[in-house]
């Protein structure tokens, strides 16, 4: 199972009680790639979809991190 890390900017959406102090979402989730392990973790009864790669392989052992997109200067 590969660990999906959210930062706490989007793990803030989740349900009160889900999310530990010190802000971030931790799940381990199964599937052998990407997409696989994204599918398996919902938001609000919604997959979050990323924008490419979700055919990347992931080991056993991988962890993936979904953060927010960041603009500005």
């Amino acid at each position: 199972m590969a660990k999906v890390v959210l930062a706490s900017a989007l793990a803030r959406w989740l349900p009160a009680g889900v999310v530990p102090a010190d802000g971030e979402f931790v799940a381990d989730l199964p599937g052998n790639s990407v997409g696989e392990a994204l599918e398996a973790l919902f938001v609000d009864g919604d997959a979050l979809q990323p924008k490419s790669d979700l055919g990347r392989a992931l080991r056993a052992d991988a962890e993936v991190y979904v953060m927010q997109a960041l603009s500005g200067g």
